[in-house]
């Protein structure tokens, strides 16, 4: 279903119509997000999949903006997707055609809390969120790896989250207190760990509904007075380089080692292959997200393979997504790590 020009509660939100055929302005800005050059179609990290059909942006300034446009696309029945940093590599970040794209950049206020939670919208980058913070001597106990800002709060959610401090600490969704999420029937909402839905929504990749907010547990000793702030995006030229990430248990870490050995050898005729990589997520024993990995118990592994392309043609990444699909569906102990990080 089309967009009115005629409906005032879109146009009074300023939602626009985009045509890539007709300026590429707002196509620069939104791929110069993700670090993507191409100036043509609406494009993520990945470049894997692109839009050069023209669809609706809508950029909300605040939650209660985000919601009102939301209810009303409900409404409409229009088909919506959320886009933070654009940093996805599947392509879950790219709008239908005629379709609604929720930009959540402006999203990107914090709340420290004189107890030292913080809550952060879900448009704020999460490496700028933890550099925010350090100065109160808190830190995140998750943020992705690279040290560069790259996906939002809300991304790294629907992804599942982890890194180098994964180790220690688990995964993202172990340190998230509760979640501001709005649905078409229920609103907005608060979900907490102590729900089911809490564990379909991280790392669920692309959630029925949509995060505006989570607050966060931190490390450190925070007794100040509460502070607010809205944190800049910042704008990164990330590297040319495109991963590929397995989730396995850790009695299967050999086996999966040996395994993905054999596919970074076959996808070096395609790229400029760097050392695979791997990490342990500690159990904290409070379950895994259903997206995850099916397995609740235990602690896991999380080993990929990456490499330097230097050029993103349709042609070689198909090539490289056909191998890594053959891969999937011929190790079947190892899920494939949803890489949603919008």
């Amino acid at each position: 279903m089309s967009i009115s020009h005629q409906d005032t509660t879109l146009k009074s939100l300023g939602v626009k119509r985009i045509d890539p055929l007709a300026g590429k302005d707002e196509i620069i800005r939104l791929n110069r997000m993700c670090s993507s050059s191409n100036e043509e179609q609406l494009t993520d990290y990945g470049g894997q999949k692109r839009q050069g059909d023209h669809f609706w942006l809508f950029e909300p300034r605040t939650k209660e903006e985000a919601v009102l446009g939301l209810t009303r696309a409900s409404q409409l029945k229009l088909d919506v997707t959320i886009r933070g940093s654009g940093h996805s590599m599947n392509g879950s970040s790219i709008p239908q055609k005629n379709g609604l794209l929720l930009l959540t950049t402006s999203l990107n206020k914090v709340v420290l809390t004189s107890d030292g939670k913080i809550e952060a919208e879900a448009g704020a980058q999460l490496l700028v969120v933890d550099d925010y913070i350090g100065q109160f001597g808190l830190k995140l106990p998750i943020v992705n790896d690279g040290g560069d800002p790259a996906p939002t709060v809300g991304g790294f959610i629907c992804a599942g989250g982890f890194g180098v401090c994964s180790k220690d600490y688990g995964g993202f969704w172990n340190h998230i207190r509760s979640l501001e999420y709005w649905t078409p029937k229920e609103g907005v909402r608060c979900i907490t760990q102590e729900t089911e839905e809490f564990w379909q929504i991280c790392a669920s990749g692309k959630p029925k509904g949509v995060i505006l907010s989570a607050s966060l547990m931190t490390l450190g000793q925070y007794t100040g007075t509460r502070v607010e702030a809205t944190l800049q995006f910042k704008y990164v030229v990330h590297p040319n380089r495109i991963w590929f990430t397995f989730i396995a248990p850790i009695r299967k870490s050999a086996s999966l080692r040996r395994a993905l050995i054999r596919l970074d050898r076959d996808l070096r005729q395609y790229w400029e292959g760097l050392p695979p990589y791997e990490y342990m997520i500690k159990s904290q024993g409070r379950g895994t997200p259903d997206g995850f990995y099916p397995e609740h118990d235990g602690s896991l592994a999380a080993m990929g393979v990456w490499g330097e392309v230097t050029t993103k043609t349709a042609q070689n990444i198909d090539a490289i997504m056909e191998r890594v699909s053959a891969f999937t569906n011929r190790e079947t102990y190892a899920k494939r790590y949803w890489q949603s990080e919008l």
